[in-house]
């Protein structure tokens, strides 16, 4: 959708609206407790992510303002917390930490650096220096944070815990890194 304004409200909006049905319809099948394993709730981000960021080496500069971000960002948390078997009440910084998620803003800019420098380096080392910049940007982010703070204590650095071999996260698991739950106290 492009508007002749080039803003991209329109096609960021229906965006949001589009992936937001993928959420809902894909959560139904997976309950928080006795549900799927992470890594198979895994693909409802990816159906997710596939959705969002359609496009997104064109319009990915409109997420500079934060009501398209935020518009975009909600539906990601959305998923992130069916992917973490989270609370509905934990932060968007900690659950797409535990969900192993970068925001979204960060991996749009990534296909658009991508897309820009993959004809004078190459698709493969584009991706794997623009994949190692997001995780440092998310990095940054995350040490910046003032939300999920207990969260951060437990998980530091998120781009190891992302790339971690071992371990899948539960509901139960979540409960303790979020502090929440059984938890709380």
């Amino acid at each position: 959708m492009v508007d002749n304004k080039l803003t991209w409200r329109d096609q960021i909006f229906r965006t949001a609206d589009k992936a937001a049905k993928v959420v809902q319809s894909l959560s139904r099948l997976m309950a928080n407790v006795g549900g799927p394993r992470s890594s198979r709730r895994r693909l409802l981000m990816s159906a997710v992510q596939s959705v969002l960021l359609y496009g997104a080496e064109v319009w990915a500069d409109a997420l500079n303002k934060e009501v398209y971000r935020m518009r975009l960002a909600r539906v990601q948390r959305q998923a992130a917390l069916r992917v973490a078997s989270a609370y509905r009440t934990v932060s968007e910084p900690a659950v797409l930490v535990i969900a192993g998620v970068n925001p979204v803003k960060l991996l749009a800019e990534e296909r658009k650096a991508i897309y820009q420098r993959k004809g004078e380096i190459g698709k493969e080392r584009a991706t794997s220096e623009e994949r190692t910049r997001t995780y440092r940007q998310w990095q940054e982010l995350w040490d910046q944070e003032t939300r999920g703070r207990w969260t951060a204590r437990l998980i530091n650095d998120g781009p190891a815990w992302v790339k971690r071999q071992h371990g899948e996260v539960d509901y139960y698991l979540t409960q303790f890194l979020t502090g929440h739950g059984y938890f709380q106290s």
